[in-house]
């Protein structure tokens, strides 16, 4: 059975000035990236896949790179659209995302719902998955949509907990043969 790898891109240059889905990878994010590179390995990759925002097309192409893979940018892949909220204080923050991902039908945080943002990545996903579906893929996204997706894939996970435990980088790995059956194979640590 195929491994769907999803990773969360690494440690961005964080401006509070500007929106997130601006920053770009730090030199701290690029080490890390080398470093983990080698977890992302063992589960074989042959393309890895990134969402449209600079640090997660950043970590990818560091990965593909230090694994000797293909790479490609699928604009359904980016975060929760948020590019209209200001930057604040991290307790703030992430009470407003325990809020979102408590309703995700409403428009809690940022310009999409916590539902809409996961159908987005979802349609990212699948069409990734339907050019590489005998094959294990990487994609290198963002920690709010990888956890709509993951708890949606399997109902056991909250969200809001799998968004805290995400690292940066971190990667959560499924199996599936149909993309609507999945296993998961690692979590987040």
């Amino acid at each position: 059975m195929p491994n769907l790898i999803l990773i969360k891109h690494a440690q961005p240059i964080i401006v509070p000035e500007n929106p997130p889905n601006t920053w770009q990878l730090s030199e701290e994010g690029y080490r890390a990236t080398r470093q983990f590179a080698p977890s992302v390995k063992e589960y074989t990759p042959k393309h890895i896949f990134s969402s449209p925002e600079d640090k997660a097309i950043e970590t990818a192409l560091a990965l593909a790179e230090a694994l000797h893979i293909g790479f490609e940018i699928v604009d359904n892949l980016y975060e929760h659209e948020r590019s209209n909220e200001k930057f604040e204080d991290h307790d703030v923050f992430v009470a407003k995302m325990k809020a979102f991902f408590a309703y995700p039908n409403e428009l809690i945080y940022g310009s999409e719902t916590a539902n809409n943002a996961r159908a987005r990545f979802h349609i990212g996903l699948m069409n990734v998955w339907r050019k590489h579906r005998h094959h294990d893929v990487a994609v290198v996204a963002h920690g709010t949509v990888i956890s709509l997706f993951v708890a949606h894939a399997i109902p056991t996970i909250d969200p809001f907990e799998l968004w805290q435990c995400l690292k940066l980088p971190d990667m959560v790995v499924l199996h599936t043969d149909d993309f609507t059956d999945f296993t998961l194979i690692k979590g987040c640590n």
